[in-house]
């Protein structure tokens, strides 16, 4: 099978800082890869790097066409959206002035297919459709996380960057996005690459999972993998996976 995502010792940092140490890494089309590492072992570098956030050093390929280094915005047009942490919603804008800006990239008979688009966002999204002209200051965290995730796939992404979907979400809201997310990989196979503290939610839709440590991969596998490795099960999981 070919591959989406493919990065070759992906080295990366800040102001001479290196934080990423020559990462391997590849996801294939529809697939989940869910990366697990302690607080600073690099995985928001790791986003930034590949969505062109960051300056780096090796070889990211996207359906075999050499990305590194590419702008945001030309990876965008490629297929390539970045959900960031911390959400990044326009506020001032309303949740369907957001779900346009989104939509920007779009070029020729995607622009006019965007109404359609909409449709299908208020479908995954229905609390969005009931919020559609709310201004997005005014929404609720779990709103505004669902806002970004449809503001990204307006861009009809093939591969998603997840930078921590659930940060600062209640339980039940993150259930209610993680739902969500099992939907859209069920329904368009679109591929995923994230990052999550919740594990036991990111495993429960994972296809394979990485563990970053101090800026390097040192293990990768399936969550069945992950949960029968006792060390990796009590840092990452707290437990069994179930």
């Amino acid at each position: 099978m070919n591959n989406m995502l493919v990065c070759r010792d992906l080295r990366c940092g800040y102001q001479g800082a290196q934080v990423l140490h020559g990462i391997d890494l590849k996801v294939t089309p529809g697939e989940v890869l869910m990366i697990l590492g302690a607080n600073g072992a690099g995985k928001t570098t790791l986003l930034r790097a590949i969505s062109g956030m960051l300056p780096l050093a090796g070889e990211v390929e996207f359906e075999k066409r050499r990305i590194t280094n590419m702008s945001t915005q030309a990876l965008v047009r490629m297929g390539v959206a970045h959900v960031p942490q911390g959400r990044g919603t326009f506020h001032q804008f309303t949740t369907h002035e957001n779900l346009l800006l989104g939509a920007a990239s779009l070029r020729g008979s995607l622009r006019d297919g965007i109404p359609a688009r909409l449709d299908q966002i208020f479908e995954l999204f229905p609390r969005l459709a009931d919020r559609q002209h709310q201004q997005a200051s005014t929404m609720s965290g779990g709103e505004q996380q669902m806002l970004a995730i449809a503001r990204a796939l307006m861009s009809r992404p093939k591969l998603l960057l997840l930078d921590e979907p659930s940060l600062g979400l209640a339980p039940q809201v993150t259930a209610e996005v993680f739902q969500t997310l099992r939907s859209l990989k069920e329904d368009s196979q679109i591929s995923m690459l994230v990052v999550e503290q919740n594990a036991h939610l990111s495993m429960a839709i994972a296809d394979r999972a990485a563990v970053l440590e101090s800026g390097r991969i040192v293990l990768e596998g399936t969550p069945a993998d992950i949960s029968n490795n006792p060390a990796l099960r009590d840092a990452y999981l707290g437990g069994t996976l179930t």
